[in-house]
């Protein structure tokens, strides 16, 4: 029991220093800026659209679809993909010898800062739109829809966030995966998004399927039915599982270059 409880507690402590740490870098204003750019493309596609009444559901639906295969994918990657190569080159991956600090304590830490990040950053979003889409001629605006839309952009773009757990556990890992995970994240959400917008595939590509989570997708006029749910939850469980067990199976890795033995 002592030995999790100290788990535990190291990854509490790396977790606040990655609090301390996000405070000094501007590259965390990344995620926040690319979900309202999705804020404002939704907008701007009520705008340059003729022939559709753009309500609150459908334009929040639009803000969701695009924030959850377009925007957060390639962001969230690069972000923790960049954390981790500045600790490989300046930070604790080269002490990894000497502190007692595993590289899957530190990972698991920054993927936890990730998460909070995407709260932190959807609620930025939901804020932008409930500003913007109102006061630009948006209507449809209830209470009850405001809350659904507070809800559903926070738990979507976390469900998107954990859906990409192998690929950010990969990506973390080795020295080299920043800019191949990256372009990665970016295809595998730009070509979902392309296959599962007005089709059922919506709900079986991992990134977007926490769409099933906002209850106003048939409205959207993408394809919708109530029994999707389950197909989500069980996608979103096989990407959770595998991402745990890659974490569990990372390897300390240094960046010192030579071989063994060279004393370098």
């Amino acid at each position: 029991m002592r030995g999790g409880k100290g788990r535990g507690s190291k990854v509490g402590a790396l977790l606040r220093a990655e609090f301390c740490k996000s405070r000094r870098d501007l590259n965390v204003a990344i995620l926040p800026l690319a979900l309202l750019v999705a804020v404002a493309d939704s907008r701007y596609i009520a705008t340059a659209q003729d022939g559709t009444e753009y309500t609150w559901p459908l334009v929040v639906a639009n803000t969701l679809f695009v924030s959850a295969n377009y925007l957060m994918p390639a962001c969230l990657t690069l972000l923790l993909a960049q954390s981790m190569q500045r600790e490989r080159q300046s930070g604790m991956l080269r002490n990894l010898l000497v502190l007692p600090v595993s590289f899957r304590r530190l990972a698991a830490a920054k993927l936890l800062a990730g998460l909070a990040l995407t709260a932190v950053s959807s609620i930025v979003e939901f804020l932008a739109a409930l500003l913007l889409f109102p006061l630009t001629g948006i209507p449809g605006l209830t209470v009850g829809g405001a809350a659904e839309a507070a809800f559903s952009m926070l738990f979507v773009n976390l469900w998107t966030n954990l859906a990409l757990l192998p690929l950010l556990v990969l990506v973390m890992q080795f020295p080299r995966g920043m800019a191949a995970g990256t372009v990665l994240a970016f295809f595998w959400g730009s070509l979902g998004g392309m296959l599962s917008q007005h089709s059922e595939f919506l709900y079986r590509n991992p990134l977007s399927a926490g769409m099933a989570l906002w209850p106003w997708t048939a409205e959207s006029g993408l394809y919708f039915a109530s029994a999707q749910l389950p197909i989500a939850l069980t996608g979103l469980a096989v990407s959770v599982a595998l991402g745990l067990a890659l974490l569990a199976a990372a390897r300390d890795r240094t960046p010192l270059r030579g071989k063994p033995g060279k004393g370098r």
